[in-house]
């Protein structure tokens, strides 16, 4: 019974490396599922298809709704989805569909990559392959939390993101890391044997895990972008992260309809003279009528920094989440129903 569909979409894991330069080959979709027949057997369990085959960082939102429109007609069919993808745009991808399934998931949707081609011996992506059809298997015994993840084995462990918390790769080491310092779960295949079938997962905080994305698109919002095919207009979102000595004035703003602004970890913002003054800046985009999303703000702060005290009503507060799942948010809103400000 075919009762997981994989969805290949290239990146690293879907890729093949010929004289030193690594790019998508259909070989390599052969080449996991083989290996995973030669260690594991239960090949036949696997329905398969391909949208697209490019490496992530070419990835645009007309890919990831392509993703979201496969995933809202086969999710009622399977017992669970894996997407493969490339390592280095998966945190933004997670987050999409993240945020556009939120209570829509009839199973889960894992999204795997790797750290090297398959042909590599230090690749993780057979691992990583491996690791998304055990959650997928664990995840159903219990029909609890149909939701988007990732599944990364770090070198020790396998570790399962939620989408929506999962942040890009570390440039040194490869290795994702997570909003809010935990995954999921961690999952340990020789770990100790409380189930009968050779593994245990372990889940982080508690049996339900906890949440700690600090929001969603309401369902208004989801519904309406869902009904347009996930599709969300890239090009009327500027995406603007803070560093030291930003200036505002040189960002263009031409055709942009909403800028998300995500600045510094303790929700502050730069608040120096003329063109280096974030709510100066604030100021000349409500006077453009362009809508303004800050983010990260924190939930249960009881004070505010001097210089984020001044963040008036006109910006959309954020609350807790990544630079990813903030954008992912943005696309979302803004290609749902518009907000009135």
């Amino acid at each position: 019974m075919k009762d997981i569909l994989i969805i290949f979409t290239g990146g690293t894991i879907g890729s093949t490396e010929k004289n030193g330069v690594i790019a998508p080959d259909e070989s390599a979709k052969a080449e996991l599922l083989d290996g995973y027949e030669r260690e594991y057997g239960g090949r036949e369990r696997f329905e398969t298809m391909s949208p697209f085959s490019i490496l992530s960082e070419n990835v645009s939102a007309s890919e990831l709704a392509a993703l979201c429109r496969l995933v809202e007609e086969y999710n009622k069919s399977y017992k669970g989805i894996i997407i493969t993808y490339g390592s280095d745009t998966l945190s933004f991808a997670t987050a999409f569909l993240g945020m556009a399934f939120k209570d829509r998931l009839q199973c889960p949707v894992v999204f795997v990559a790797a750290n090297k081609p398959l042909s590599d011996r230090e690749s993780n992506g057979f691992l990583n392959f491996s690791g998304a059809v055990w959650l997928i298997d664990y995840l159903s015994r219990s029909g609890f939390y149909n939701d988007v993840y990732a599944v990364w084995h770090d070198g020790s462990a396998f570790n399962a993101y939620r989408g929506v918390e999962l942040t890009e790769a570390d440039a040194g080491s490869h290795n994702h890391s997570v909003f809010g310092g935990e995954p999921f779960a961690e999952f340990y295949p020789e770990g100790l044997n409380n189930t009968g079938d050779g593994y245990i997962w372990r889940t982080v905080i508690n049996d339900k895990h906890e949440d700690r994305c600090g929001g969603y698109p309401d369902e208004e919002r989801r519904e309406k972008f869902a009904k347009k095919g996930f599709e969300a207009d890239e090009d009327r979102v500027a995406a603007i992260r803070m560093y030291p000595g930003i200036n505002f004035d040189r960002i263009g703003l031409e055709g942009v309809k909403a800028v998300l602004a995500y600045g510094y970890h303790s929700g502050t913002f730069p608040c120096g003279e003329g063109a280096k003054n974030f709510y100066a800046f604030a100021d000349r985009l409500k006077e453009l009528g362009i809508r303004l999303y800050a983010a990260p703000f924190k939930r249960d702060a009881t004070a505010v920094y001097e210089s984020a005290k001044d963040m008036g009503e006109f910006v959309i507060r954020l609350e807790e989440m990544s630079f990813e799942a903030a954008y992912a948010y943005v696309l979302v809103c803004e290609g749902g129903v518009t907000i009135q400000r």
